[in-house]
């Protein structure tokens, strides 16, 4: 039966002496015929009716939804708007609700005496019965007519409103129950990036979809001093503006890997959970990085650090560079801008490679050197599968150079995970597609789930922990988890850094050394 609220009576009622809030409310989770005073007590304690108080004294009652009313026992009880009568009721007498008293009269105060008086009455509709009162409430509770906006919908709503002409202060005072601030800064940072001359044109047009690009990444980029400083911008939440203050080739070659990291799924909100989170701090080194190289080709003299500092610039086309964002051009002749380690590695500036954690010291320079091949000590295939070909690809891994080849290295070393363990349960005479009950082809999760099982009905807890962390993502570092072996992979947009390969191979090591053990 369709809902005709058109044909519903409406009255114009006084909110302290013609309407009663709902003691059958299903809100509550109390008894039925709950008295007045605990109802409106507990709307203000656990619906937040105290944050409606607030809204309406400093913006006003909104009339677009109006409270709806059904007569029960000769009075008119509020079926739908309860917290709105109880925010009502405590503005004409705070004293209502003991417990938030001083609060609300603060906010009562500050509503002039005639508004106050206004909204001693409103105006609500009748419902004809109980049965189209549950129909309103279902409808309005239980399902989601209304879409909401996202981020990228909110920021545009108040980009419109400053490319009107709309001040800061303007629209403060238009809307002071909206964050008003945040969305302007929205879309001021949003504007920034995509004012960037984009090489590949994908980039450009996934900033328009907000299924491609997400702001709440961008944001929790753009909001960290750290970031601002790398990128040459300034983003003042005094004046709600984002704008480059260093040399616009930088910006542009930070945006392009950033949005090109966004659409190629290496970068998203679980990576910058938060400042200091290892995902996090891994990603900013490896921007710093990035940076550092970027400005050692264009020639914006930039020597290293966090500090936006510096000049000139031609443009990303002056100096041609790369990076591991995904979806971006390789230009030729180009050194490789996106490596930064899980420990801080890098390249001195006579180009020779350092760690900041592991390896040995570097003579003169302080600094740490790490191998540009991958650890292979302690590898080696036991007899059992001498004839497989496990041992070419531990002889191939361990020549490859991660510097040159992280991709190629990348590519077989997932290889050689999988493969391992398909060669492990052979030799234990195991069917892995009917242990973990696959239909078709067995691939990397499956060998990791059975592999987990394995070692732990071998109580071999601590392997299996670091299996399991590879298998669903729980490593600090997502680079190391099967969700990104398999995006390097089968992704066509997502490349690999020497850094992840090192960061997943730390992972990968132990599990292989557990199972080659003789």
């Amino acid at each position: 039966m369709l809902l005709n609220m058109r044909s519903w009576q409406e009255l114009e009622v006084d909110v302290l002496d013609d309407v009663i809030l709902d003691p059958r409310n299903v809100r509550l989770g109390q008894e039925r015929e709950t008295p007045q005073q605990l109802i409106i007590n507990d709307l203000f304690q656990n619906a937040k009716a105290l944050e409606l108080v607030q809204a309406i004294a400093q913006l006003g009652y909104l009339t677009h939804e109006v409270p709806v009313v059904l007569r029960r026992d000769d009075e008119l009880v509020v079926v739908e708007g309860n917290r709105r009568l109880a925010a009502l009721k405590a503005i004409q007498n705070p004293y209502l609700v003991p417990g938030f008293a001083s609060s609300v009269k603060k906010h009562a105060d500050a509503i002039s005496e005639d508004d106050r008086e206004s909204l001693r009455t409103i105006r609500v509709k009748v419902a004809p019965g109980q049965v189209e009162a549950d129909q309103l409430i279902a409808a309005l509770h239980t399902s989601n007519p209304r879409v909401p906006w996202g981020p990228d919908r909110q920021a545009a709503f108040f980009e419109a409103q400053v490319d009107a002409g709309r001040t800061l202060d303007e629209l403060l005072a238009l809307y002071p129950t909206v964050q008003v601030r945040k969305f302007v800064i929205r879309a001021s940072a949003l504007k920034l990036f995509k004012s960037v001359p984009y090489s590949v044109e994908s980039l450009r047009r996934a900033l328009n979809d907000d299924r491609k690009v997400k702001v709440s990444i961008l944001e929790r980029l753009y909001e960290y001093e750290k970031f601002q400083n790398l990128a040459g911008i300034r983003v003042s939440n005094r004046t709600a503006v984002a704008e480059i203050v260093g040399p616009e080739s930088r910006f542009f070659a930070v945006a392009e890997k950033v949005v090109g990291d966004i659409v190629g799924k290496r970068l998203n909100t679980r990576v910058l959970n938060k400042q200091d989170s290892p995902t996090y701090t891994a990603y900013m080194a490896e921007l710093e990085e990035f940076v550092r190289n970027f400005d050692k080709q264009s020639g914006n003299g930039r020597s290293g650090g966090a500090s936006a500092n510096g000049s000139g610039g031609s443009g990303t086309g002056g100096g041609t560079f790369t990076h591991g964002g995904a979806g971006t051009e390789r230009t030729s002749g180009s050194t490789d801008g996106g490596d930064a380690g899980s420990a801080g590695s890098g390249t001195t500036s006579d180009g020779s490679d350092s760690e900041g954690a592991s390896g040995s010291k570097s003579g003169t320079t302080g600094s740490r050197r790490v191998s540009k091949k991958l650890d292979t000590t302690g590898l080696a295939a036991p007899a059992a599968m001498a004839t497989s070909a496990i041992p070419d690809l531990l002889l191939e891994i361990s020549q490859l150079n991660v510097e040159t080849f992280p991709n190629a290295t990348f590519d077989l070393m997932r290889t050689l995970l999988e493969k391992t363990i398909k060669m492990y349960a052979q030799v234990l005479n195991v069917n892995i597609r009917s242990e973990v009950q696959v239909r078709g082809f067995v691939m990397l999760d499956n060998c990791l789930e059975w592999l987990e099982k394995k070692a732990r009905a071998d109580g071999a807890t601590a392997i299996a922990g670091v299996i399991k962390k590879v298998k669903t993502g729980q490593l600090g570092y997502y680079v190391a988890t099967s969700d990104h072996l398999n995006a390097i992979n089968h992704n066509p947009l997502i490349s690999a850094t020497p850094s992840e390969v090192r960061t997943a191979w730390n992972s990968a090591k132990p599990i292989l050394e557990w199972m080659l053990k003789p």
